[in-house]
């Protein structure tokens, strides 16, 4: 197995490592349907254009099929995998991302060794197509010189169809329509302006355009602008919400994605994240970051005078605000930046539970008397009584917002918490000019 899809993998291990997933999967009751239960199926992103699917806690020697599901059909994928002595089947690049389908939605059954059919289903949302391409074109040419324009698919995919159009110049309209090409390479066209002017390359791809234009002899370049970064970081909770978000903001910032599922601030995670927080700034100088990091607490904290604390007393969360805050100042930049930070609903588990609101209380104390840091408090909305919540309305109908471990939401819920990040974003204004 490849490096990539053994990180891929390992995320998934590392999800219900930290705790994020709780449940397990049961056998139906006599009231149920055979294929009724849900339980512990996984779904991740974390390699880039592909979702790699996991199930756990099951009954080692038996055998785990994985399907797609998609209307009233179902579709197998892979080959049928053996769960290993730690009660784990994975299926690595379970599906390629798609243009047309951003939610896909998953199903797994176990047989046991003794013959009992156990199932689980899951879903994910992955980015859309509207910033899958990264098209390269020179600001300024001499007239009659070549314009070199690359189109590089940075999902690595290949196979869709991309519509490359030039124009403008003395050139003659021409479009060329062909496959995205796998890996770095890229599509290449080359074309030589006859005329000083402005050449103008249009590409589009499933509906998503991008336009550059290159100067040619006397014309004057235009100025590209790039726009912010927006950073959507954190552990698996940040996932499907950072893909709604890529859509909505696609046009008015660069948003990166780089969650780490998986990863915690209290016991010896603060260091990683220390680390990883430094690094993302470094590379990215986000304007804003948008933040999901307590899922996986709960281990315990070392406390400055040397004493060790466990969950989920008063020391132990202000030892977490300690850690929270740091976290928070890195991303702000000394003011240069803004920071978005998701307080999560209650979890099936009370044990859970009891770990995330430690982890809320510890954000909300984090952050007072912070300027630039504001908090999107998801609770009202999934958990408003305090209590977990399979489903809740909203627009005049019932909406299943929680995924079947208990903890991530759907991702029909995905897409409502991303819609309570984007009002506040564009409510405060954050992606101005600080």
């Amino acid at each position: 197995m490849g490096g990539r899809r053994t990180r891929a993998l390992g995320a998934l291990a590392a999800i219900v490592a930290g705790g994020a997933v709780a449940t397990v999967l049961a056998p139906p009751s006599a009231a149920q349907a055979p294929a009724a239960t849900s339980g512990f199926l996984v779904a991740s992103r974390n390699e880039t254009g592909y979702v790699a699917l996991g199930i756990f806690g099951q009954t080692p020697g038996s055998t785990a099929r994985f399907f797609e599901r998609e209307g009233t059909g179902e579709a197998a994928l892979g080959a049928p995998v053996t769960v290993d002595s730690r009660g784990f089947a994975p299926l690595s690049r379970a599906v390629t991302w798609r243009c047309d389908r951003p939610v896909r939605s998953f199903t797994a059954t176990v047989t046991t060794p003794a013959g009992q059919v156990l199932t689980a289903d899951t879903d994910i949302r992955t980015p859309s197509c509207r910033s899958r391409l990264a098209v390269t074109a020179p600001r300024h040419v001499a007239r009659g010189a070549l314009v070199r324009v690359r189109v590089v698919d940075t999902w690595s995919l290949g196979g869709d169809p991309v519509r490359v159009c030039v124009s403008g110049a003395g050139l003659t309209h021409r479009c060329r329509t062909t496959a995205l090409v796998a890996g770095r390479r890229g599509v290449r066209l080359r074309v030589r302006p006859p005329r000083d002017g402005e050449v103008r390359v249009a590409v589009a791809l499933a509906g998503h355009r991008t336009v550059l234009t290159t100067a040619s002899g006397t014309a004057k370049p235009r100025a590209r602008t790039t726009g912010p970064v927006l950073l959507t970081t954190g552990d698996s909770t940040i996932e499907g919400i950072d893909s709604v978000l890529e859509d909505d903001f696609g046009s008015a910032a660069r948003v990166r994605t780089e969650s780490a599922p998986g990863t915690e601030l209290s016991g010896f995670g603060g260091a990683g994240w220390t680390r990883r927080a430094a690094s993302q700034v470094r590379r990215l100088h986000p304007r804003v970051t948008v933040l999901s990091l307590g899922a996986n607490e709960g281990f315990g904290n070392a406390l400055p005078d040397g004493r060790t604390v466990d969950c989920c007393g008063d020391e132990w969360v202000g030892e977490l605000a300690r850690r929270q805050r740091a976290l928070m100042r890195t991303f702000l930049q000394h003011g240069r930046g803004r920071v978005v930070w998701i307080l999560l609903p209650a979890a099936r588990s009370a044990a859970k539970s009891a770990v995330i609101d430690a982890a809320d209380r510890g954000v909300i104390a984090a952050a007072k008397g912070l300027p630039g840091v504001h908090l999107v408090d998801l609770r009202p909305l999934f958990s408003p009584d305090g209590r977990f919540h399979q489903t809740i309305e909203s627009g005049g109908r019932t909406v299943d917002v929680r995924a079947p471990d208990g903890v991530h939401l759907s991702a029909a819920g995905q897409a409502l918490a991303a819609e309570a990040v984007r009002s506040l974003i564009v409510r405060e204004g954050l992606l101005d000019t600080p």
